[in-house]
């Protein structure tokens, strides 16, 4: 249970809490956290399926490389998001990543609402549907790491509950 509920749920209120104070995750606290994980797997070997372990790892870096080459998301994204897969395995990670799209568009949103540029993501819409350049400095940016968080709530209620609403 603490490798499966508490791993993924520390390391993702410690993002979300540093993406918040800071815009981005400090490696060292990264570092602290993949050892956390691997630890635990290390004192838990008897129940580790390390295939499922490095699944995990590797699909949430294949779901999300895309998206940080694309420049839609930064590093400590994909880092943490590789974090939570090491932690909780591949089928759990495609959960949680299309919870955590539909977050981070209903937190994308309500910021533009909030910061009156509904004008300007209507722009950035017509230029992505014309294949036209994005201007960097006009894109609205999200704590995607409270994104994740809220994905990874969702993924538990879904799971346990069977259903969100």
């Amino acid at each position: 249970m603490f490798a499966t509920l508490i791993l993924p749920s520390l390391v993702l209120i410690v993002s979300a809490i540093e993406d918040v104070r800071h815009k981005k995750v400090q490696n060292k606290i990264l570092l602290v956290l993949l050892g956390l994980i691997l630890t635990t797997h290390l004192l838990n070997s008897a129940e580790t399926q390390w295939s499922e372990v490095v699944l995990g790892f590797t699909t949430a870096f294949l779901i999300l490389l895309p998206l940080y080459i694309l420049k839609a998301m930064g590093a400590a994204d994909l880092k943490v998001f590789m974090l939570v897969g090491l932690a909780t395995g591949p089928t759990q990670v495609l959960n949680i990543f299309l919870f955590s799209l539909l977050a981070a568009f209903i937190f994308g949103f309500i910021i533009i609402l909030l910061n009156k540029n509904l004008s300007i993501f209507i722009q950035n819409l017509k230029n992505i549907i014309s294949l036209q350049k994005l201007d960097s400095t006009q894109l609205q940016t999200i704590p995607f790491a409270v994104a994740l968080l809220a994905g990874w709530a969702c993924h538990l209620v879904y799971q346990y509950h069977g259903r969100i609403l």
